[in-house]
């Protein structure tokens, strides 16, 4: 279950970027990237070693090297002879999708390989003895073993939800265990950057991650298709097709991936852009400096916000459940979980007020409903939107404000194109005429791209997730909003705390978080910008009168 998050803006905050020049591309990257010194130096014993993975028992033949009379002889074998993770790559270009024990063979391999890395170089007794290029391909080859597995249907991929993880972590560790001016990051820069598009707009060999963000995207799009349906089905029956049963397990697990996402991404200083060919001048080396600061903040505020957005959806669901919850007769608003079998046996029945709510009447938790199912969706929004109104105030105080605004593209932001067979350590022969169109498409993007996801401020196709990151957080702060008011017209009226103090949050936290931000907004972009992002004018006012204030006690922001 995702957990409660301490935020530290030193974590978004950049140092001041180094400035130079130089001819070569190595040269040129460590030139202009801030070397991260909140970042931990990683090593080979943190390399995820899929410990979760049951390998299937092995077939005589074809693991058998060829017998010779020299193998009789040898003392050790060199690395290329060890476990490969060579299944993987051809996976990952197999023009079908892969069955369970394909993956899991390809999978056990991948993890004899990591097990043989990790020995290895203790056995040179320096855990970071590794080669830049090896360190890359793992990295890399990581991001193909969590493709491979988003290919797999909901119940199965189910099954893998620890590997999955442990692939998702792998990325992030590989890319620590590199020097800043490796080139060797490259590949995983651009993975990592290629995550937050839509894998139709993302080229091939960056497309890796981004079952991640049509995962979560595509669950709330059927969460709010399931609402829709319900709400249609009062009028005309609803068919079983739109009907979908809300998995608390299910958004867990999606919650648990993005906030692993986000807060390796916190780590990240900069996830530069293509290096420029000659000799560059210092200020565009500073502009570029600011550039590669400006996308990891971007691509660590997607997730972010995205998560949100998932917990704010599974409020809405269980909408009915929260207000039981806040009721006084059954424990108040700040009071911890009080079980269903604890709630009146009227508990069921819609009050009046209930016709306020923003789910519908009727609407019921799935069948086989039990107390252990139960989750505090309410307090789970509450951490996941004071986590993204922090981060985006961290954004701002390292002065890229930007990041929260800037519409992007792609062709913008990756490389030239590639393909799966040109990946590092792909054997490129294997199918030299495929292209992305073979590679296995999750099946979360094609439930995605099937649900129902207009909206009052529908998103670009062609951008990422989320198109601009802090018209996102003003919607979503506006959702909770209404969410909190729906709980507090549900309580008897002598129950009813101030309505001001109660949209704030428990304890005011959502309210002291969204202020926070909204000074800095204000004092980094014009009143009209901000207004034309989907702030209402009375929230403009507040924030302003507050800047003031704050302006006039300390004689300045």
């Amino acid at each position: 279950m995702p957990r409660a998050r301490k935020v530290d803006a030193k974590n978004a905050d950049g140092r001041p970027a180094q400035e130079g020049g130089g001819s070569s591309s190595t040269a040129k990257r460590s030139s202009f990237i801030d070397h991260d010194r909140s970042r931990p130096q990683r090593s080979v014993e943190d390399l995820p070693t899929l410990s979760s993975i049951v390998p299937l028992p092995h077939t005589a033949t074809s693991l058998l090297r060829p017998f010779s009379l020299f193998g009789l002889f040898r003392t050790s074998s060199p690395l290329h002879t060890q476990p490969s993770p060579q299944l993987i790559h051809e996976l990952a270009l197999s023009r079908t999708p892969p069955v369970s024990k394909e993956i899991r063979n390809a999978l056990s391999g991948l993890s004899e390989y990591v097990q043989h890395l990790v020995t290895a170089a203790h056995a040179g007794d320096d855990g970071r003895s590794l080669a830049s290029r090896t360190i890359s391909e793992l990295g890399t080859t990581y991001a193909e073993a969590f493709w491979i597995i988003s290919s797999l249907p909901d119940v199965e991929r189910a099954e893998w939800i620890d590997t999955f993880r442990e692939c998702l972590q792998g990325v992030f560790v590989t890319l620590g265990m590199l020097a800043q001016d490796d080139p060797g990051r490259d590949q995983i820069d651009q993975i990592l950057l290629g995550s937050i598009f839509p894998s139709d707009t993302a080229r091939p060999a960056h497309m890796l991650l981004t079952p991640l963000f049509a995962l979560a995207q595509g669950f709330t799009n059927r969460l709010q298709a399931s609402v829709r349906a319900q709400v249609k089905s009062k009028i005309r029956p609803a068919s079983r097709e739109s009907q979908y049963v809300v998995s608390d397990k299910e958004a867990q697990e999606i919650l648990s991936l993005l906030e692993m996402f986000g807060e390796e991404m916190s780590l990240i200083d900069s996830l530069p852009p293509k290096s420029p060919i000659g000799k560059t001048c210092k200020v565009a080396m500073k502009r570029l400096a600011i550039e590669g600061r400006k996308r990891a903040r971007r691509v660590e505020m997607e997730a972010t916000v995205l998560g949100t957005e998932v917990a704010l959806s599974m409020v809405t669901t269980h909408m009915s459940e929260i207000k039981r919850r806040a009721h006084p007769l059954h424990g108040d608003d700040e009071s911890p979980f009080i079980s269903k079998r604890a709630l009146s046996p009227h508990g069921d029945d819609e009050s009046p007020a209930d016709a306020i709510s923003l789910t519908p009447p009727g609407w019921s938790s799935p069948e086989g409903w039990t107390e252990d199912n139960d989750v505090l969706w309410e307090d789970l929004a509450d951490e996941s939107l004071i986590h993204a109104l922090t981060r985006a105030r961290a954004v701002l105080a390292a002065k890229l404000p930007t990041a929260l605004t800037d519409p992007i593209q792609a062709d913008e932001w990756l490389d030239g194109p590639h393909s799966l067979s040109h990946l590092p350590g792909s054997p490129s022969s294997l199918h030299p005429d495929d292209s992305v169109s073979n590679a296995p498409t999750p099946s979360i993007s094609a439930s995605s791209s099937s649900s129902v996801s207009s909206s009052s401020d529908e998103e670009e196709d062609q951008g990422p997730t989320h198109a601009c990151p802090l018209r996102a957080l003003f919607r979503l702060h506006d959702r909770y909003e209404e969410q909190r008011l729906a709980v507090w017209l549900g309580l008897p009226q002598w129950a009813r705390p101030g309505m001001g103090t109660y949209m704030r949050g428990k304890q005011g936290k959502v309210g002291d978080a969204w202020d926070s931000l909204g000074t800095a907004l204000v004092m980094s972009f014009e009143s009209a910008t901000l207004l034309s992002f989907g702030l209402s004018a009375d929230k403009m006012d507040k924030w302003v009168e507050m800047a003031a204030r704050r302006n006039s006690k300390r004689g300045g922001y």
